[in-house]
């Protein structure tokens, strides 16, 4: 009983008032341009309570939201709360939402947006008063005034709040126009009335007025306004009865701080694995640069073999020299002792010569020498008839042997000139056509290496164009690239539609995929750049702030955008809005579907936009990959080019060999030209050997004739000859010895000059040089001049094997390296600044890894350790200290529940108690055990990293279960953190006056509907009844309850249990309810408002009389028939 109760039970006081005509009870709602409620409406409420009637879509809900807003802190506050669930409408609604009058969403077909339809679109000034009465006369206003000055839909909204003591008329806000000082001025001039510039500050004294205590009555009061059934004990008592428990704060606070340890984690892992990247490149740098010496001595000792071979050739030289001067001067003695000897058988043989003439020898002599030119005319002849078989043979013909058939030979040989020529034009064309696909291959072939190579350098599809033209703004701008992305490679088509859609998504996103991504804080760099530069090429680029909101309208069912899949990144959710702003475009299965509306695509790759443009571009083949730009990683594409270079090499090898067989078969024609040419030329007297031989012959016999009977004449030519022999055996010994001392002479010189300069090139050889190339050859090594150059030629190539050898292998593991450093670039573009994936880069790269070594791995190892300890392990202690001991503070907040139940009586002389019994659950059960799984690797922190990275994944495990987002790991979470669930609660009827049980209510079963709606009405109304009284306890000061449909699945029962237990509590009920229920809960109230709605956007409200005698409403009879025949058909 309360203080004031207790002095009203002594007779000096019985005139004071009692608690009830203090109690503030809610008369009067008016809202000016809330909603669809355009200027001014108002509502009045009857002290015993009063229902808010009207239609689905009225503006029931928009009056109540506005007492929501009136009196429920903003963070805590939620419009339309009791929509049914999946109904999203209700969440839409907001402040702004009804200050503008929105009423509609509008469709954009060409665009696919939506837009909010507003009735108040350009700036709008909306204001409530939610007016309270108490039966001693006190009057108190809340008004809250609201106003938007811009039109943009992202302007804010600003409010303004009151107090005022009485009434309070909206239509003094008139001549409000939006400016702040003026509506203080406007307020300043009332009286009673007390401004706010906060909420906080306006709530504290309206609250302190009507004796609300903190922001939990508040919170249930609204809470309690959205309830649609309160049949479950345990349901009632977890969310009405129990506050949210620390639990869900912990991990939410473990889950925020854990994305600081991820990252430390991440960064840890980033240097391992650079620094696993990095460290075998610098061990075949270190290789490379060992090879590369052993490479270049080789190469100097190959340069040295020149100087080498003449350092041998100087001793060789020399012995030849030696040699040749010896053989010189035998020669020349010899051929001084033989010029006598030569004289006189030169003497001998003309005397003959003399007395062969005085024989009879003259006339053999003039015969003789005729015959000579004749033979000498054979021998000629004979040539040319050996030519011309030669001719003849490549003309496929066997030479004539007689002047008719020679001639037409000839004549056959003169037309294979003339028709040549015609062919000779022929085969020109064919050769320069040829010429052209050899050159086109050529090109083709040298553009697909440079494309294969920039894809090798890179994970993305885009043309290796495009990617040069980033690299060198990368560069140049010393922006990552990480920064400058292409659309195409944060998109891909999702493997189960990839073989069906791939193509037809490539045909309507290629371009975009080509798209540049610019990180909104570099854009005036990239714009400044791209404007001086000449790129050669198109490029569309897009400024895109990082973290830009999700788009949120819905796409179509069987949409594109829901075959693609998105790489994550900072630009993710950009891409995503664009897709469904610019690309919601149905997959459909055939041209017939595609014919029936805009914005559709076949699988065939035929697009139909806006208006019924259709397009469809089969220029390349829908299946070409090649072309493809959207994708994570380059490797199918880079197959496919590789294998089309391979293609291309197949055919410009199959060209070149046609093309030699063309020029084989044009030599052969030459060859043939040729012959034939050689052959028109000749004549029958050209190859007429036959005829010469008969000639020779008959002056042969003419000599014989003449010198037969002729003894001396025979005898003088037999000395002749035996004078010609020996005259001819001298002669020939002194040209030899004449060559000998010739030859000798010029060898002398020719090998001295050599001499000469193999001793000045053998002077450069170094004996380092010398001594390595010798032991390259054998040791019984004995050079000549001859094979002196043949076998250092052969040490030569032995050092170029040895040489391209080394070159090969280090030309792999430069290889190495450049994919080393590409992978660094690739995998971590945000390190790349300008870095390149090429040797020149490598001091960089390794000076990097050694800071990572040294300074860097160990740095982020130490601070992981450290927020493992302090933002993971001990914020799961505290986690699971709150888990663990939810119990007591359960057992605390009933405490509390039950001093509120004591108050009431459940029936005549009983109370209701509540009492809770532990629940095991798997889930929480899981948690511990995995919690302890962290707890026991702590152990050996800091002493071991891979028990630090075992108690990191436990850990993050953990975490993940604790945010995740699907379904069964929502109710896991649920299942841990709400401890209110860890417990069953049981309500026991206890005897007031022996404090004995009279009756178990075990959770929410074995008893009949009516009780168990009793009880949970009751746990409700004294739940309201003792957080509203507050400290000072007895009757409340504020009574109003506001239940918005709350009836609408219940039974009569259960809704008439309802109000005569909040009735019986002293509240004021007010209740917004379909007509169908007005019977029931007419005889609890005292009045009823009516809410209509003209064209959906144009709501009013109207006042239905109360008959105070008859306990119901003033309805005609055909509402009431319609009433029961809704409540029937429900």
């Amino acid at each position: 009983m309360s203080k004031l109760e207790t002095l009203r039970q002594h007779t000096l006081y019985k005139d004071l008032p009692s608690e009830k005509d203090a109690q503030f009870l809610m008369r009067r709602l008016s809202v000016f341009n809330w909603g669809t409620f355009s200027k001014i409406h108002t509502l009045r409420f009857a002290d015993d309570g009063s229902l808010l009637l009207g239609p689905s879509g009225a503006g029931k809900s928009t009056l109540l939201d506005a007492i929501s807003a009136m009196i429920v802190p903003p963070k805590k506050v939620r419009f339309n709360a009791a929509a049914e669930e999946g109904d999203k409408r209700g969440y839409d609604r907001t402040i702004p939402s009804y200050v503008r009058g929105a009423w509609a969403d509008k469709g954009d077909k060409e665009t696919r947006e939506t837009t909010k339809q507003y009735l108040r679109p350009d700036g709008a000034i909306s204001a409530i008063a939610l007016e309270f009465g108490n039966r001693l006369g006190r009057t108190i206003t809340l008004v809250r005034i609201f106003w938007i000055t811009g039109v943009s839909a992202n302007a804010n909204v600003n409010m303004h709040y009151v107090v005022a003591e009485g009434s309070f008329d909206l239509k003094s806000l008139t001549n409000f126009d939006g400016e702040g000082r003026k509506l203080k001025k406007i307020l300043g001039e009332m009286d009673g009335v007390r401004q706010h510039d906060t909420f906080a500050s306006y709530q504290e004294h309206w609250c302190r007025i009507m004796g609300i205590e903190g922001e939990a009555p508040l919170e249930l009061l609204h809470k309690t306004q959205s309830t649609k059934s309160l049949g479950d004990l345990n349901a009632f008592l977890r969310q009405f009865m129990l506050e949210e428990p620390e639990t869900f704060a912990k991990a939410d606070a473990l889950i925020a701080e854990f994305g600081h340890l991820d990252e430390s984690h991440k960064a840890v892992v980033t240097a391992r694995q650079q620094i696993e990247v990095l460290r075998p490149a610098r061990d075949n740098y270190i290789e490379h640069g060992r090879l590369t010496g052993e490479y270049e001595a080789l190469g100097k000792l190959r340069d040295a073999t020149e100087a080498f071979t003449q350092n041998m050739r100087v001793s060789l030289l020399e012995a030849a020299v030696a040699r040749f001067t010896a053989d010189k001067e035998g020669a020349e003695a010899q051929f001084e002792s033989n010029k006598p000897l030569l004289d006189a058988a030169n003497d001998r043989l003309l005397g003959l010569r003399e007395r062969h003439m005085e024989a009879g020898g003259a006339d053999i002599s003039v015969i003789e020498a005729k015959m000579a030119e004749n033979e000498a005319t054979r021998q000629a002849r004979s040539q040319n008839k050996g030519r011309a078989e030669t001719h003849c043979l490549a003309l496929g013909l066997g030479l004539a042997d007689n002047p008719l058939e020679f001639a037409e030979q000839i004549a056959q040989a003169r037309a294979i000139v003339q028709d040549g020529q015609v062919e000779s034009e022929s085969q020109k064309t064919r050769e320069n056509d040829l010429a052209v696909e050899v050159h086109e291959l050529l090109k083709q072939h040298r553009e697909l290496k440079d494309e294969i190579k920039e894809l090798e350098g890179s994970t993305s599809n885009v043309d290796g164009a495009l990617q040069r033209v980033r690299a060198v703004m990368c560069a140049e701008l010393k922006i990552p690239m990480s920064q400058l992305v292409f659309v195409g490679e944060l998109l891909q088509v999702r493997r189960e539609h990839y073989q069906e859609w791939a193509g037809a998504a490539e045909r309507l996103l290629g371009g975009f995929g080509r798209d540049l991504l610019v990180d909104e804080r570099h854009h005036r760099q990239v714009a400044q750049w791209v404007d001086k530069t000449n790129l050669g090429l198109k490029l569309v680029y897009h400024p895109v702030k990082q973290g830009v909101a999700p788009a949120r309208r819905e796409l179509g069912q069987n949409s594109i955008v829901y075959k693609l899949e998105r790489k994550p990144h900072a630009f993710s959710d950009w891409v995503h809005a664009e897709l469904i702003n610019r690309f919601d475009y149905e997959c459909v299965a055939n041209a017939i579907e595609l014919a029936k509306r805009d914005f559709t695509i076949t699988a065939a790759g035929q697009i139909r936009h806006a208006r019924g443009r259709t397009e469809k571009d089969d220029r390349r083949s829908i299946h070409d990959k090649k072309t493809y730009v959207l994708g994570f990683d380059s490797r199918e594409k880079l197959e496919l080019m590789r294998a089309e270079a391979d293609d291309v090499a197949s055919k410009l090898a199959d060209a070149r060999v046609r093309s030699k067989a063309l020029e084989s078969e044009r030599q052969a024609d030459f060859t043939r030209r040729t012959a034939a040419s050689k052959l028109a030329d000749m004549s029958w007297t050209d190859i007429d050997v036959t005829t010469m031989v008969t000639l020779i012959a008959e002056q042969a016999k003419r000599i014989e004739e003449l010198r037969a009977g002729n003894n001396q004449l025979h005898d003088i030519e037999g000395q002749i000859a035996e004078a010609k022999e020996a005259h001819g055996k001298l002669a020939l010994e002194q040209g030899k010895l004449s060559n000998t001392i010739r030859d000798r002479s010029d060898e002398i010189i020719a090998y001295g000059g050599q001499l000469q300069r193999a001793k000045i090139e053998a002077g450069a050889l170094e004996s380092k040089y010398r001594d390595a190339l010798r032991s390259k050859l054998p040791e019984d090594w004995k050079p000549t001049l001859a094979s002196l150059v043949t076998d250092v030629h052969r040490v030569k190539e032995q050092i170029a094997e040895e040489r391209s050898a080394i070159s090969h292998k280090a030309a792999n593991l430069g290889a190495e390296i450049k994919l080393a450093f590409g992978q660094m670039l690739t995998t971590w573009p945000e390190e790349a600044g300008s870095l390149q994936s090429n040797l020149d880069s490598a001091p960089d790269f390794f000076a990097k890894l050694k800071r990572l070594e040294e300074d860097g791995l160990p740095a982020l190892e130490a601070k992981f350790r450290r927020l493992l300890s302090e933002q993971g392990t001990n914020r799961l202690v505290e986690l699971n200290k709150h888990v663990l001991g939810g119990r007591r503070e359960i057992d605390l907040r009933l405490a509390e529940v039950n001093d509120a139940l004591n108050a009431v009586s459940y029936n005549p002389d009983s109370f209701i108690r509540i009492t809770p019994s532990d629940i095991h659950l798997p889930e929480v059960t899981d948690f511990r055990d995995r919690a302890k799984l962290v707890f026991e690797a702590e152990g050996y922190k800091g002493q071991d990293p891979e028990q630090d990275e075992i108690q990191f994944v436990h850990l993050r495990q953990l975490v993940a279960d604790l945010k995740g987002e699907d379904p069964d790991k929502k109710r896991w979470r649920e299942r841990v953190l709400d401890i209110r669930q860890h417990v069953e609660f049981n309500a026991e009827e206890v005897d007031r006056r022996t404090e004995e049980q009279i009756e178990v209510y075990a959770g929410s079963s074995g008893k009949s509907g009516g009780q168990r709606q009793k009880l949970t009405a009751t746990c409700l109304a004294a739940a309201l009844r003792y957080r509203l009284a507050g400290s000072a306890g007895g009757a409340p000061t504020y009574t109003t309850v506001v239940l918005d449909e709350a009836f609408t699945k219940t039974d009569d029962t259960f809704t008439r249990t309802c109000m005569q237990v909040f009735k019986k509590l002293g509240f004021q009920m007010i209740v917004a309810t379909p007509i169908k229920s007005v019977m029931t809960l007419e005889e609890f109230i005292g009045g009823a408002n009516f809410v209509m709605i003209e064209n959906r956007n144009k709501s009013a409200v109207k006042q239905i009389e109360y008959l105070e005698a008859e306990h119901k409403l003033n309805l005609s009879d055909k509402d009431r028939r319609e009433a029961e025949l809704d409540y029937a058909n429900d």
